[in-house]
């Protein structure tokens, strides 16, 4: 209980004002290296490419350089990280939190966002627990905002009261962003109790409030969150993947086979999941209207 300050409630969490860079409506995440990226104004890294496989450091090539050099693409293009990653990932990133100087290292890299760890919600684990994680969330994100990074916290929510206390400290503090990993919401089942929970949390914030929706990545799903979170940034790692596998993506969300280069792929497959993002808008387009502050 000393590492989240004594208690659950989370008044006592500052939440430090950093300003956050424009963003397209889709930021395509990278599990490793392209030999060409397609010209688009962000690119995003997952913790893996981020962290040790223990996640107890950062990863010393960030350290050198700006991460525009380590992507090897311009200089004016967004780098997001995020650090959601497997539990013992994330739990050893908090144990060694200060021994190992995580968020002033994470500073140094110059991420132009960061989306932070988000510590997790079992609905078979003790409220007490889902408290306590919700509250280690926010506090690393606020942690590396304390270093000067622009970082957006990534929670999850299991019941009303979990919304009512976000919503409290969210308006106390002028939240300006909040990130909800959708990686983990795997059916009907799932979409279904998670939804009305966001639109209660969404009404109860402040206005303004920029989201931001790692992990999804079927167009049913993107289509409705733009509609329902206007200006709401998602980051998936679905026209890499697919690309990686030699599938083109369709218009309709459906994957086909073919024989091509995988960074062909890869720009092919950012077009068509750009336009359920951004509402059938062209990648030129997006450039032009969405300036991007590094």
């Amino acid at each position: 209980m000393e590492d989240v300050g004594g208690g659950l409630e989370l008044d006592t969490v500052w939440w430090p004002p950093v300003p956050l860079p424009a963003l397209p409506p889709l930021v395509p995440i990278l599990a490793s290296s392209v030999r060409r990226l397609p010209d688009w104004p962000a690119w995003g890294v997952r913790w893996d490419r981020v962290l040790s496989k223990s996640g107890r450091q950062v990863q010393q090539r960030w350290l050198r350089g700006n991460p525009q050099q380590v992507l090897g693409i311009p200089l004016g293009t967004a780098v997001v990280a995020t650090l959601i990653g497997p539990d013992p990932v994330i739990e050893s990133l908090w144990t060694y939190q200060w021994q190992n100087r995580i968020w002033e290292r994470i500073a140094g890299a110059r991420f132009s966002l960061v989306i932070g760890p988000n510590y997790s919600v079992y609905g078979d684990h003790p409220r007490f627990e889902h408290r306590l994680n919700i509250k280690r969330s926010i506090l690393a994100a606020a942690r590396m905002r304390m270093f000067g990074v622009p970082a957006v916290p990534s929670v999850y929510v299991w019941r009303m009261e979990d919304v009512d206390a976000l919503a409290r400290w969210g308006n106390e503090v002028g939240l300006d962003a909040l990130a909800v990993n959708f990686q983990t919401f795997y059916n009907y089942r799932e979409w279904d109790r998670v939804l009305p929970l966001l639109l209660a949390l969404r009404d109860a914030l402040p206005q303004g409030v920029r989201w931001f929706f790692p992990g999804v990545s079927s167009r049913e799903r993107i289509e409705v969150l733009r509609e329902l979170f206007p200006g709401a940034v998602f980051l998936t790692l679905r026209p890499y993947e697919c690309a990686a596998h030699g599938r083109r993506l369709r218009d309709d969300g459906r994957e086909e086979r073919i024989l091509a280069r995988p960074e062909d792929l890869l720009e092919e497959n950012l077009r068509v999941v750009a336009r359920w993002a951004e509402g059938g808008r062209s990648k030129s387009d997006a450039r032009d209207t969405l300036p991007v502050r590094v």
